[in-house]
């Protein structure tokens, strides 16, 4: 154990406690105040977490700031003089850095923290710690122990006179250890969102496939829905594909022993299967905003169906840890799809009010200026009069889905259910 290990699994817990608890705690709830001090008491690490080389073309915000007060004195404006820049910790080289190839368990260690603390800050998970609390103490609890044992080897390890630093890191690790208790053992499922997916790396197997095969659909999805002119076949099919997933997520939850993803209460499945099928179908006749999905989401989505429709109908023959590993896929794809129809939420209306969503005159709502177009059969712009029933189904869709999502992502709400009236609508 060196003192350079030990910098770089310092700061890189303490980077890991600040993805999951937000700076000073902020994402956790006000009452749970052993866990917000948790991050907001640690001791202020020694170094920032890299130090990254500066080109001449690239100033920092000071050096750019003090050229426009600068400039804006010259033209006789207010003068505008910067405070003194607030003292910060010099930067971990990269070099400090460990090699993922470092067989060391602290490099080891350290290079996994990083990753997760990586993933959890792209993938912007915070919004789901408020209703899993239990899984998010437990997973500091275990960070916190980690940590406390490092510092005890490090302690063992290094000259005296380099033991403080390990030592205050131990204590709080320890004293927050004892004050954090969880009212129940809790995995935080809102991890298993997260994932780090090559989809150029061919597939090693089935579990590796399918875990391609959703990062590639969450990619091109994203895109679509983001458009400058979204489809409407791209959202209709996304609304197909979110009962396509709930219907397959509810095979494996009813086969076999799902005790560790499903609980007794009702989660709310079919109600959300049922919205996404009504509105599937209160798109008026036609629809179209002339514009047509990209063939990349059109592939991910075949191969997303080709993916499901197996595992619906083959589900009772998986065992436990191929079922576990999948609706660890299948929930990072309901996640996703959540927070795409949470950007969607207003689509319908804002594609109508732009005179961006068209349908058949005959197929929308009759009026005495539309009488030409209807004989003729014309396509013309789409009015929010036209779209009421959607509108409402549509945000009554998200919201149902959202519901089934949280359950999802907290087993204890999860009950069984026959699978009878659930199925793909595709």
């Amino acid at each position: 154990m060196t003192l350079q290990q030990w910098a770089a699994f310092d700061v890189t817990v303490h980077r890991l406690l600040t993805a999951m608890l937000g700076e000073h705690g902020i994402s956790v709830p006000k009452e749970h105040t052993a866990l917000r001090a948790l991050i907001d008491q640690y001791p202020q690490p020694l170094t920032g977490p890299v130090r990254m080389p500066r080109s001449e073309s690239q100033p920092t915000t000071r050096d750019h700031f003090e050229r426009q007060a600068a400039a804006s004195t010259r033209r006789q404006h207010l003068l505008s003089v910067p405070s003194p820049a607030p003292d910060e910790p010099p930067a971990l080289d990269v070099e400090g850095l460990p090699q993922i190839t470092d067989p060391h368990p602290m490099a080891r260690l350290t290079c996994a923290f990083g990753a997760l603390a990586d993933l959890l800050h792209r993938h912007r998970v915070l919004d789901r710690i408020p209703d899993d609390i239990d899984g998010l103490t437990d997973a500091s609890r275990r960070v916190l122990a980690i940590a406390a044992l490092a510092a005890h080897h490090t302690m063992a390890s290094v000259p005296l006179a380099n033991t403080q630093r390990p030592m205050t890191v131990g204590l709080h690790a320890e004293g927050f250890l004892d004050s954090l208790t969880t009212g129940r053992p809790a995995v935080a499922r809102w991890l298993y969102e997260v994932a780090a997916t090559h989809a150029q790396t061919a597939p090693s197997s089935p579990r590796r496939s399918l875990d391609v095969v959703v990062a590639e659909w969450a990619r091109t999805s994203e895109t679509e829905v983001h458009a400058a002119v979204p489809s409407v076949d791209s959202l209709r099919t996304l609304t197909r594909q979110g009962t396509h997933l709930l219907a397959t997520i509810e095979e494996l939850a009813c086969a076999g022993d799902t005790r560790s993803w499903a609980g007794e209460d009702p989660t709310g499945l079919r109600e959300a299967v049922t919205a996404l099928i009504d509105v599937d179908q209160a798109w008026p006749s036609g629809a179209s905003t002339l514009t047509r999905p990209a063939h990349t989401f059109v592939d991910a989505s075949r191969a997303l169906h080709e993916a499901l429709e197996p595992l619906r109908l083959g589900a009772a023959r998986l065992d436990g840890a191929d079922r576990d590993t999948a609706m660890a896929a299948l929930l990072r794809a309901t996640s996703h799809l959540s927070h795409q129809l949470i950007s969607g939420r207003t689509l319908p209306e804002r594609l109508a009010c732009s005179g961006l969503l068209f349908a058949p005159a005959r197929s929308l709502t009759p009026a005495p200026d539309r009488l030409s177009d209807r004989k003729h059969g014309r396509h013309i712009p789409a009015t929010l009069n036209d779209i009421s029933d959607l509108m409402h189904t549509w945000h009554e869709a998200v919201d149902r889905f959202l519901q089934a999502n949280v359950a999802l992502m907290h087993p204890s709400q999860v009950r069984q259910m026959s699978s009878s009236d659930m199925g793909p609508s595709l």
